[in-house]
């Protein structure tokens, strides 16, 4: 996962872990890592290196990066590289289940009309609209995020005549 967090985003990275082996340092490193340090049994100690960190990082960098992932419950979506992960697996979704989740998530709480939904996820050259396409396409979504999340039902609520959303 460290790889891909930072083709996306310079924020360091900071790993603070009680199993400090220097095999798992040269991993996390090579791996994206800023820094990869000991767990302090003081927790300040942590917390000071952490902001520390993040100090010099602020004052080093020109202007900040805009992050290029967002997530909803512990799901993880990279939308530059069509990639969705919770904990350490990727969901294997799709680039129409993608798009879906994505547009979902970056409006979670609204509810979004069929068209709304049809219109950016599909946009161009899907003009029959058939609901039956976008109700599949949310089964066979729900269906991957509850493998996955092993929790059944709850991401995805269809308000009934209106279309969908994902509770906050």
């Amino acid at each position: 996962m460290l790889p891909l967090m930072r083709t996306v985003t310079a924020t360091p990275i900071f790993v603070i872990t009680s199993n400090f082996t220097i095999k798992e340092q040269v991993m996390a490193l090579h791996g994206g890592a800023t820094v990869y340090a000991p767990f302090q049994a003081n927790v300040e100690e942590n917390i000071i290196s952490a902001l520390a960190l993040l100090d010099s990082n602020n004052r080093h960098s020109e202007r900040p990066v805009k992050p290029k992932m967002v997530s909803y419950h512990q799901i993880i979506l990279f939308p530059d590289h069509c990639e969705a992960f919770y904990g350490n697996g990727q969901l294997p979704l799709t680039e129409n289940e993608f798009q879906l989740f994505h547009y979902l998530v970056i409006n979670k709480g609204i509810t979004l009309s069929f068209s709304q939904i049809f219109s950016s996820v599909w946009r161009e050259g899907y003009e029959d609209k058939d609901p039956h396409v976008l109700w599949n396409q949310i089964k066979r979504l729900r269906r991957k995020i509850e493998a996955a999340t092993g929790v059944k039902g709850g991401y995805i609520v269809n308000v009934i005549g209106v279309g969908y959303k994902l509770p906050l």
